[in-house]
């Protein structure tokens, strides 16, 4: 039985995806950490780079496949540390933007 369990698991390809994607990003994670970032973290931070102007939450937190409340615990790590800045958008948006650029390290 075990063989049997053994191989579904080998062809299972969102396990071997998965498996995949937590390697890839242990070795982002040990890279970012001399700079004090996770891997999440730094995602945020390109695709705030990438727009050049600031956007919605609601607007990153759909780009980035995050749920708002989420999102703002996965940013705010980043405000206290001065690299994004919110502002108010009309109504009740709030807009956020990256204040720094991204260097290679």
């Amino acid at each position: 039985m075990s063989d049997k369990n053994d191989t579904a698991i080998a062809k299972c390809a969102a396990g071997t995806l998965r498996r995949a994607t937590r390697s890839i990003a242990r070795v982002y994670d040990a890279r970012l950490a001399r700079a004090g970032l996770t891997t999440t973290q730094f995602s945020l931070l390109r695709a705030l780079e990438r727009h050049d102007e600031p956007m919605t939450l609601a607007a990153l937190a759909e780009e980035q496949a995050f749920e708002r409340t989420s999102l703002i615990r996965a940013l705010e790590p980043l405000r206290r540390e001065g690299l994004i800045a919110y502002a108010d958008g009309p109504g009740r948006a709030k807009h956020v933007a990256a204040k720094c650029i991204i260097v290679r390290i």
